[in-house]
């Protein structure tokens, strides 16, 4: 075959993907002939007109070769096997095969039904067939029995399905070209759970090759696994330290560690941990980073699927939207450890801070509920009358709705409509919230923020009764002039610093907000982040997302304490951000309407049941009865 050169760095993509899959289209039909024949005519290799088996096979393998050799794996599996056994499209397929050529130890903590281990099996074996006779796999794990029905089962299977064969034996736990010396090969390693075992791996070492290789160098390769790393007894990590002290280069010694985090204080916990600590990272962005023990880290979060971004199951395998729902309703719900292990591919938080709202959450939050009677005209201010912060304006809609509607598109030019159903599919109408516009209000001085409150709140025929001001510092006094006009006696008034309310966020809810959360402030972050979540808030389409967005994700909370508490704008501002008033503005408007609720909402059932009757005043806080804070 001809000598095409190649940047190693470019792994995927290009003319030789297109190669590699116009041949594999019609070697995966059995055309093996055509095949060979499209790859000689790519590369200009001479054939006969007549090729025999051995020349056509010759060339197969040497394509193959040439894709082992310059990493691209991902067009190597192509050509090796359908797309229903592997397909190294998905991102994070290629996040992980990067991760293992780049770097020499590899923690992957990783969400459920994401194929990490398999992915990882994969690029294992595909790095094995690269240099069969000097490559030695060792795939730990916990049981012999777990090896068998799990990975090295896929691994077998694998071999024995490649349509370009390579001559190896496959025996218990192994796949191997010298079952004797076991040398080089696929193996398994069971390590007993409960036992420290600390010595499996210390034989473990690479051996001179008869010739140097020109890029892997004069030894052989040794690969190690760790298989559900977190159920690997411990003695095992004294053995990767050991030999991780003696590797040099990238090619020699690699090891890659898949698992669920579930123990934020183990062995992967430590090795994961942030070169600048846990808070250096954010669940909603931080992909991969490298750790304080030298390893990297590469994360697997399952709303990163292809298949749950797209609401389809585009890959094979991968998690879809219907699985990861059932992921999370059977770990208890958002927020729980098993959501953050399952679902996120993140260690459940213990006093580290997090954002209250994740950006997966707003994702589909633009929409316009479709209302079967009048709604209400509701409401919410952030008082601004100086400084940098701004004076800003919300105004939306409350009421009982059938369903709603996506953004437009073209398919669906009036936006395609989701209907509102119970668990038995039947239609259900909920009490919903949408916001309908934002503004600027001018700042000034109190009467002239008056003013312009009341006259929008005129214009656009807002209940009092559902309209919310922040009585912070200079608000009060445009709150409590605003209860002193005609129409206006109902304003909420709202400081987010008193205690939290006895009325329930959600019907499933435990405790009573006043029981769950520090201060007001959280109350009203979490009320936004449930109603967001479980779909009872839309945000209209024409409401731009920025900066808004950005706000709504970026407050953090902590765990820490007895009660879970949301930082103050202070604490938000002084990580860098601009004031939070857009969002904060969203909070009190959703504030009044709960205010208003006879029932609250509920995540598994129809929703709130009816609003209350008369004026609406309740009780701001268990311990707070300050009439002025109504």
């Amino acid at each position: 075959m001809a000598d095409i050169p190649l940047p190693l760095s470019n792994r995927y993509g290009g003319k030789f993907t297109e190669i590699t899959r116009e041949a594999a289209s019609v070697l995966h039909l059995g055309n093996r002939d055509t095949a060979a024949i499209i790859l000689a005519k790519a590369t200009d290799t001479q054939m006969p007109a007549k090729p025999s088996s051995q020349v056509i096979e010759a060339v197969l393998q040497a394509w193959l070769q040439f894709l082992l050799d310059h990493e691209r794996y991902a067009d190597a599996a192509n050509l090796l096997w359908t797309q229903n056994l592997f397909t190294a499209e998905p991102s994070s397929v290629q996040l992980l095969f990067n991760a293992q050529f780049d770097h020499v130890a590899n923690m992957v903590p990783g969400a459920a039904s994401m194929g990490k281990s398999y992915d990882l099996g994969v690029w294992h074996y595909l790095d094995w067939r690269r240099d069969p006779l000097y490559t030695n796999v060792q795939v730990i794990g916990p049981s012999e029995n777990h090896l068998q029905r799990n990975l090295f089962s896929h691994l077998v299977k694998l071999h024995r399905a490649a349509t370009i064969q390579f001559p190896a034996e496959v025996i218990q736990l192994a796949i191997t070209t010298d079952p004797v010396e076991r040398s080089s090969g696929i193996f398994g390693v069971v390590v007993p759970l409960g036992k420290r075992a600390s010595g499996r791996l210390q034989g473990v070492k690479a051996f001179a090759r008869k010739e140097p290789h020109p890029i892997l160098g004069p030894l052989s390769r040794v690969r190690v696994m760790l298989e559900e790393a977190e159920n690997i007894p411990v003695g095992i990590w004294d053995d990767v330290t050991n030999i991780l002290s003696n590797v040099r280069g990238l090619e020699r010694f690699k090891i890659a560690a898949p698992f669920n985090p579930k123990d934020p204080n183990g062995p992967c916990a430590q090795r994961c941990e942030p070169v600048d600590g846990w808070t250096s990272i954010d669940i909603d962005k931080s992909i991969s980073w490298e750790s304080k023990r030298g390893w990297h880290v590469t994360r697997i979060d399952a709303y990163m699927s292809e298949n749950v971004l797209l609401g389809t199951e585009k890959y094979y395998g991968l998690q879809t939207k219907e699985g990861l729902e059932k992921v999370i309703q059977n770990a208890g719900g958002v927020g729980t450890p098993g959501y953050y292990t399952m679902a996120r591919g993140w260690f459940p938080p213990s006093g580290v801070d997090l954002a209250v709202i994740p950006q997966h959450l707003v994702h589909d939050m633009a929409g316009e509920f479709q209302f079967l009677e009048t709604p209400e005209i509701c409401a919410g201010v952030d008082i601004a009358l100086e400084g940098e912060d701004t004076a800003v304006m919300c105004i939306g809609r409350c009421g009982f709705a059938g369903g709603w509607r996506r953004p437009k598109t073209e398919k669906f030019p009036l936006g395609e409509y989701v209907e509102f159903r119970d668990p038995a599919n039947h239609p259900v109408r909920k009490y919903v919230v949408q916001l309908d516009t934002m503004f600027n209000l001018a700042k000034g001085d109190t009467m002239k923020l008056v003013t312009q409150i009341s006259d929008a709140c005129r214009g656009a025929k807002v209940n009092a009764e559902y309209l919310a001001v922040d009585r912070t510092g200079n608000g009060a006094g445009v709150h409590d002039i605003l209860r002193t006009l005609a129409g206006f006696s109902g304003t909420k008034g709202v400081n987010p610093s008193t205690s939290p309310t006895e009325k329930r966020i959600l019907s499933e809810d435990m405790k009573l907000p006043c029981d769950e959360y520090a201060w007001l402030i959280s109350e009203l972050w979490f009320a936004l982040r449930k109603y967001v979540e479980y779909g009872f808030f839309k945000q209209h389409p024409n409401v731009p997302t920025d900066p808004l967005h950005h706000e709504m994700t970026g407050r953090r909370f902590n765990l820490g304490g007895v009660k879970t508490k949301v930082e103050s704008k202070k604490e938000y501002k002084s990580r860098g951000n601009r004031s939070p008033d857009r969002a904060d503005a969203l909070t009190l408007m959703l504030h009044a309407v709960r205010l208003n609720l006879q029932g609250p909402p509920s995540a598994t059932g129809t929703g709130a049941h009816t609003r209350a009757a008369g004026s609406g005043k309740q009780r701001i806080g268990c311990t707070d009865r300050q009439e002025a804070a109504l």
